[in-house]
């Protein structure tokens, strides 16, 4: 998160807390007019509702984010929160991507 940030200043960050214990965070920036939202959820919280209060609360904030699926779980996730959401989730594969971000990746991974 500290690197997105770095390259992302004005990007929003929200933070799901378990007393002390961070379970979670999301960051929305904007790259190209459209909102990315960067989520992470530990392990342990998975599928306690952890990351869907991360998206309603970025989206709050925007009217419409974009998720990346990477692999099986986050596209299922990412699918059915689309399906409680429609008019504002839209989902993009990642791998597909990859060569569009790859100046905020690279950018990314400097810091």
């Amino acid at each position: 998160m500290k690197r997105f940030a770095r390259v992302f200043p004005d990007s929003l960050a929200i933070v799901a807390f378990d007393g002390r214990k961070l379970m979670g965070w999301a960051l929305a920036f904007e790259h190209e007019s459209t909102v990315l939202l960067n989520l992470f959820v530990y392990p342990r919280y998975r599928t306690s509702g952890v990351a869907t209060g991360l998206v309603q609360n970025a989206l709050k904030e925007f009217p419409v984010i974009t998720l990346a699926e990477w692999n099986e779980e986050t596209r299922r996730f990412f699918r059915g929160l689309r399906k409680k959401f429609p008019e504002k989730i839209a989902i993009c594969n990642w791998s597909r991507r990859r060569e569009k971000y790859s100046g905020f990746i690279e950018a990314v991974e400097k810091h």
